[in-house]
């Protein structure tokens, strides 16, 4: 079957005498499926209005079965190829991107930021550049440039010579990524060429066979030990974040999720906990991360215990602030400019000042861990107070998200306890990111080794014997 308003032409028939049919005159704007007999594939075609120096503009996608060509009919936009401009010699992969980022559908603002983040990477560098004329080692050599270490066993092709007169650029020092960052940027700028060549605008996806960076992979830390969580509890006690902290350690829960919790999320008869929102910036709060993370933990006694201690002292500083509880404390215009200067030297980016697009309206709400003015916390804060606690206990750099690896590490080494169980209570759509958190122990791998010395009968003693005398 194929789609409607499409015509099928089948090339390679001869006439009576033995010559090839007359050529049909094509419509524009009229898309064509056609059998290519010499390798048997469909090939959708559209004719569509010439480029300005006369040149033929048809685009065409070639597949091995026709159920797949028809496919391919069904959701063909004409109209959107005809509004293209024609003349795409001069597009700019900063233009290329622009256009993939307006076609994507709406997100979080969250989203939406790492998506202007990853787009300024790319354009920094490469933004300049034509599509037409967009090569792979251009893309192999931007990805060099950022990335932490060059690829291995793959040598990166030169530049091209400079013309006769002129000088070749200096090298200048760029801003390193991460290999995650890098395997980000490569993925948007193949997957908005891809869109490219589907419109018609290129014939080949020059990021398609370019493979990512091979830069070595940071050590995973072990899970965290019961004496060190007993360090850190008791080393927060006194901390403002100390029941963020208890309920990441207890539940596993998101540092955004703890800190976008709402008064009334906590149930202080039952001890239910719902979890259906993160918190965003400027003290505001979104929808959660996917739907199974709108779910219900239910609390153990202890940490319903000092849940309801936390909402005593709580009662007792809005007592004591009255009208003025609950409202953010003004900040001038010039000490806002110093944060986000010292913000900018902190991180050092290289990106331009203006790459972050305005957050929306923040929709406030009454927080179940607020600050001491009752305002809800900044996850950024959170993470600064964490690392003040893990130097007071002597311990290596962790990321607070360690307390959700940690959490799902030793509740999958529970007896009795199955991985959907665990998925449910942190919120995962699938086993397979759960299964991700799972950490390294020295001490349970002792215990497997130990409890597998007497299933092969390596602890008889006679057996020691024969291998000390051997």
């Amino acid at each position: 079957m194929t789609a409607p308003n499409t015509k099928v032409k089948k090339t390679g028939s001869k006439t009576k005498k033995g010559m090839p049919p007359k050529r049909e005159k094509r419509k524009k704007g009229q898309p064509y499926l056609t059998h290519r007999p010499s390798d048997g594939r469909w090939v959708v075609s559209v004719e569509l209005e010439p480029h300005p120096d006369g040149r033929r503009h048809r685009p065409q996608w070639t597949f091995s079965t026709e159920e797949a060509a028809n496919e391919h009919l069904s959701t063909l936009d004409v109209k959107r190829l005809q509004n293209i401009p024609r003349d795409v010699r001069e597009m700019t992969v900063a233009q290329l991107l622009d256009r993939h980022i307006a076609g994507l559908q709406g997100a979080e603002y969250s989203t939406h930021l790492y998506r202007e983040w990853i787009k300024t990477v790319i354009t920094r560098k490469m933004g300049s550049l034509k599509v037409a004329e967009l090569k792979q080692y251009q893309i192999r050599s931007f990805l060099n440039e950022i990335s932490p270490e060059l690829e291995a066993g793959e040598e990166q092709t030169p530049p091209p010579k400079p013309r006769r007169g002129k000088k070749p650029r200096a090298q200048q020092t760029s801003k390193r990524y991460a290999k995650t960052t890098c395997d980000k940027a490569l993925l948007m700028l193949r997957a908005a060429l891809r869109e490219a060549v589907d419109d018609g605008l290129l014939d080949k996806n020059p990021a398609e066979r370019v493979k990512p960076v091979q830069a070595q992979a940071k050590p995973r830390p072990e899970a965290l030990t019961e004496e060190e969580i007993q360090k850190l509890v008791s080393a927060s006690r006194d901390s403002p974040i100390f029941m963020i902290v208890l309920i990441g350690l207890a539940t596993g829960a998101r540092i955004s999720e703890i800190v976008g919790l709402q008064l009334t999320d906590y149930d202080p008869a039952t001890g239910r906990l719902r979890l259906n929102g993160t918190a965003k910036r400027q003290g505001g709060r979104g929808k959660a991360k996917t739907a199974p993370s709108h779910r219900v933990v239910h609390l153990p006694e202890s940490i319903k215990c000092e849940v309801d201690n936390h909402l005593t002292k709580i009662a007792t500083l809005k007592e004591r602030a009255g009208p003025k509880w609950g409202i953010p404390k003004k900040v001038t215009e010039k000490t806002r400019q110093l944060q986000r200067a010292a913000t900018r030297r902190r991180w050092n980016s290289g990106l331009p000042d203006d790459w972050i697009p305005p957050a929306p309206t923040a929709k406030r709400y009454i927080p179940l861990f607020p600050t001491s003015r009752g305002t809800p916390m900044c996850p950024n804060n959170v993470r600064r107070e964490w690392e003040k606690i893990l130097k007071a206990c002597g311990l290596e750099h962790r990321n607070f998200h360690q307390t959700r690896a940690t959490f799902i590490t030793n509740a999958l080494c529970t007896p009795n306890v199955t991985i959907k169980d665990v998925q449910d209570v942190v919120g995962h759509a699938s086993p397979a990111t759960t299964l991700g958190y799972l950490q390294s122990s020295t001490e349970r791998q002792k215990k497997v080794v130990g409890s597998m010395t007497p299933v092969l009968g390596l602890d008889k003693k006679e057996r020691a014997s024969s291998f000390t005398n051997s």
